[in-house]
């Protein structure tokens, strides 16, 4: 349907006196509606093009392009929401009619048809296409608002993932402090001996085992520390 108040109503019909009674019954009988005339299928398709139609009423047998031929072309160019097509034809042509049904018409009418009968048709088709429209309407809302949920749990896993790395690298950082910490200590022992030992046996003339021994045991076992905190 389109925005405004206004339902817009096609009447292809070649015979000038039965098409100027038709508009006039449903200028009058339908709320809002805006009738386009054609004498022919080819001048329906120039006002398809030019407006809104919200629905078609068609002869079936008309010069140029007949009734048959503009359905085919209103359901290859207007899918969604698609445009009903009430076809209208004389009793001789029941077969033709039935096969436009087939061929996807909303409604067919034999003439000679009463205004009951027309009016109702068109208001119902009215009603078809509106509930359509409000239909795909409502889809379009649902994909929009689907596609946006996608988005927002993609971006959150995201989020997620970063923060799990944070953590993880906040963690190894703490625990690479915890271990320099304790590594520091024995670390900074075995170097205090060292430079001890250094300097002891320089003003030692003769070094003992028992001296040497003491002072390796003690660096091995900063050395062992180490190892432990380590692994």
């Amino acid at each position: 349907m389109t925005q405004s108040s206004e339902v817009h109503v096609l009447l292809a019909e070649d015979e000038k006196f039965i098409r100027s009674i038709l508009l006039k019954k449903i200028e009058r009988e339908i709320e809002n509606a805006v009738v386009h005339s054609a004498a022919d299928g080819n001048e329906a398709i120039e006002i398809l093009k030019l407006y809104p139609v919200d629905v078609v009423v068609s002869d079936i047998n008309m010069p140029q392009k007949d009734g048959l031929e503009l359905l085919q072309y209103i359901h290859e160019h207007f899918k969604k929401p698609a445009i009903p097509v009430i076809i209208i034809t004389g009793r001789g042509d029941v077969d033709a009619a039935v096969n436009c049904i087939r061929l996807g018409a909303y409604d067919y009418l034999l003439k000679p048809f009463s205004d009951f009968e027309i009016i109702t048709s068109v208001k119902r088709a009215i009603d078809k296409r509106k509930h359509e429209a409000e239909l795909i309407h409502a889809q379009e809302n649902l994909q929009k608002t689907n596609e946006e949920l996608q988005k927002a749990i993609h971006e959150l896993n995201e989020k997620e993932a970063q923060l799990i790395q944070t953590s993880k690298l906040s963690a190894i950082g703490q625990l690479a402090a915890g271990i320099a910490h304790e590594v520091n200590n024995p670390m900074g022992a075995i170097v205090t001996r060292t430079q001890f030992m250094k300097i002891k046996y320089k003003k030692m003339q003769t070094i003992t085992y028992e001296d040497l021994n003491k002072d390796i045991d003690f660096i091995l076992k900063g050395a062992n520390r180490i190892i432990m905190i380590v692994s």
